[in-house]
């Protein structure tokens, strides 16, 4: 009998409905939702209860600390306790099912595969992700489960305590290392100012064990805003190397720098701040000892300078003297010629000296007004002649016909470009060519000096405006000088706001440019490049100082002049006779044999017929510091010697 295609559906749908229910058994029971079934036999009914089996051994599997996983070797998980559900932070209903790797850090999925090849038996640190992503380590342990079908049972404990722990444990032992070998005193207060943790070096600063003292009694630091202020501390101000002195005893002071800054816990509670004490006595001691010397220093070139000066003066006014008693015979005239380049050679080179430190202590000082730069260089070409003459140099000077304002200090800048062109004169060979011009463009005048000389190499140029910083001579050269003349220039050119640069190829010369911004005022009027033949009314004038070359000179020469001179060199004799000699001018050298040019002066101004005279400090001391010692002290004017005979006229006219 043929059976045809509808009759086996009919026939098999009941054989596929019962093997469906049956799957759906055998997974409610692998699920662990079915506790007990019932087996029918003809009229009797059998109870199997799943549950006495196995009720106990999930009731202690729950319990366990430990995560537990049941999962095939295709890593799909049977059964989770509630311990790995927490853990992952998924209902243990939904990981029935789903794949262990899942909750595997891509990283660590290596490890997991490990763990299911087949008979392993071992341990793995695998890391997992809850469901809120949060990574967590923990260690996995593996025990292949009898059967057929390969089953594993994992057991999974979490590391992160033990991971945290071991973190504070490496922490402490890290903080113990830093505190045991910190060179800085390092200690740690609670919000109660006491010292709960402190370094060796803390220790040994206060000199005994600080722990659990209040910080600012055990170290007794004091500045000029008194003791450390905790309190503002963990009120959240960060204190940075703030300078402070600690007394260990009534010889030892100790300098150190504090900085300190609160701590605070994760919630940003303050539990309490760090404090950091640098010592830095030595470094102090150190400095003081360069500031000491660097007084001594700056005291020398003070004294240098005016025991150079003062051999000058007398030479200088000797000078004045023969040329005007008119000896005019050609060797006579050959003879002053050479002294005169030579006491303005010395007088430059102590002036040089001199301004060279100004810069350095950032006291040099300009007075700026209207000037026509033109005249100003006239004066420079005029001051540089014997020097270009001398070694038959030609000296080229293109200047416009119309005046260019600057605002400039003329003596200042005059300065600048006798520097300028004394540096050509000096390395350009004998019979070369040194050329100075001026034009204008875009708001600024631009003066330039160049020179046919030896140039200035690669190496040089970086360091050309350093100061003692020279090139080599040419051959037949003058003597080198002190190689502080660019130095000079380019400060003095700043403070004019301008600009000095410099070009050279290294072989052919080089060439200084000046920039220096217009002025769009009136120029102020000048006085003529030669004011010493300036007339001057008879005025009676005493002459203090115990120089006496220098004195009797210049006497002679205010005696030439038209004027009444006495001259004394000593300070009492002088009080004693202006009494008499009533006096309109008094210059007075301020370091006397006896009492102090000060006290020349503070003598005569208590004396109704000296006071109005006018008081003129003679001295060799040309510190911003000595003219304003002088100015204090009373007198009109503080004139450095050596004296130029022409600015001793101008002030005489003004008496």
């Amino acid at each position: 009998m043929a059976i045809s295609s509808d009759m086996l559906v009919q026939r098999s749908a009941p054989l596929d409905e019962s093997t469906d229910e049956s799957k759906e058994v055998v997974r409610a029971i692998t699920r662990g939702e079915v506790d007990a079934f019932v087996i029918s036999s003809g009229e009797t009914e059998e109870v199997v209860l799943l549950g006495a089996a196995d009720r106990t051994y999930r009731h202690l599997i729950d319990k366990m600390h430990q995560g537990t996983v049941n999962i095939n070797r295709d890593g799909i998980i049977l059964f989770a306790n509630k311990q790995f559900a927490a853990m992952i932070g998924i209902p243990g209903s939904e990981l029935i099912g789903s794949a262990l790797g899942q909750y595997v850090l891509p990283e660590s999925r290596a490890g997991l595969m490990s763990l299911l090849e087949e008979g392993a038996r071992k341990t793995e640190e695998i890391t997992f992700i809850r469901s809120d992503d949060q990574a967590f380590p923990a260690q996995v342990s593996a025990e292949l489960m009898s059967g057929e079908e390969k089953l594993f049972c994992l057991v999974i404990s979490d590391l992160t305590d033990k991971k945290r722990h071991e973190a504070l444990v490496s922490a402490e032992a890290l903080g113990r290392a830093i505190l045991e070998q910190a060179v800085d005193a390092i200690v740690v207060c609670d919000t109660r100012g006491r010292v709960i943790r402190a370094s060796e070096a803390a220790h040994e600063l206060c000199g005994c064990n600080p722990l659990l003292q209040p910080f600012n009694s055990v170290f007794r630091l004091d500045s000029d805003d008194g003791k450390p202020d905790l309190d503002a501390v963990f009120g959240g101000q960060i204190l940075r190397r703030k300078p402070f002195s600690l007394v260990r005893s009534e010889s030892e002071q100790v300098h150190l720098l504090l900085s300190a800054g609160p701590v605070h816990d994760s919630e940003s509670r303050v539990l309490g701040c760090v404090i950091t004490m640098t010592d830095v006595s030595e470094l102090r001691h150190a400095e003081e000892e360069m500031r000491r010397v660097d007084r001594s220093k700056d005291d020398f070139l003070a004294v240098l300078a005016h025991e150079l000066r003062n051999p000058l003066a007398p030479i200088r006014s000797a000078l004045e003297y023969l040329n005007s008693e008119g000896h005019q015979g050609p060797t006579q005239i050959h003879a002053r010629a050479v002294i005169g380049r030579q006491v303005d050679n010395l007088v430059r080179l102590v002036d040089d000296l001199v301004d060279i430190n100004r810069i350095r202590l950032g006291k040099i000082q300009v007075k700026r007004d209207v000037v026509d730069l033109c005249k100003v260089l006239e004066r420079a070409v005029e001051s540089s002649r014997p020097a270009t003459a001398q070694r038959k140099q030609q000296l080229e000077v293109v200047l416009p016909a119309a005046p260019v304002a600057v605002r400039a200090d003329t003596v200042r800048m005059c300065q600048v470009f006798l520097n300028l062109l004394n540096n050509a004169a000096k390395f350009t060979p004998d019979g070369g060519h040194i050329s100075i011009g001026l034009n204008t463009d875009e708001g600024h005048a631009i003066v330039a000096v160049k020179d046919s000389g030896v140039g200035i190499s690669a190496e040089m140029m970086p360091r050309i405006f350093d100061a003692f910083v020279q090139g080599p001579l040419p051959t037949g050269g003058s003597t080198a000088g002190l190689g502080v003349g660019l130095t000079l220039a380019r400060r003095i050119v700043e403070l004019h706001d301008g600009k000095i640069d410099v070009t050279s190829d290294g072989t052919n010369g080089a060439c200084f440019v000046v920039r220096l911004p217009l002025a769009g005022d009136t120029i102020a009027e000048q006085l003529p490049v030669d004011a010493t033949q300036a007339r001057v009314p008879r005025r009676k004038i005493l002459v203090v100082d115990d120089n006496v070359d220098a004195a009797d000179t210049l006497g002679v020469l205010l005696e030439q002049s038209g004027h009444e001179v006495r001259v004394l060199y000593y300070g009492l004799d002088a009080v004693k006779t202006a009494t008499t000699f009533r006096p309109d001018v008094v210059l007075v050298d301020l370091d006397l044999p006896d009492i102090t040019g000060h006290e020349v002066l503070m003598r005569l101004k208590e004396s109704a017929s000296t006071r109005g005279c006018m008081a003129i400090a003679l001295t060799g001391y040309g510190a911003h510091g000595d003219l304003q010692k002088s100015k204090d002290a009373g007198f009109d004017h503080h004139v450095v010697k050596p004296v130029e005979i022409g600015k001793l006229q101008q002030l005489l006219a003004t008496a």
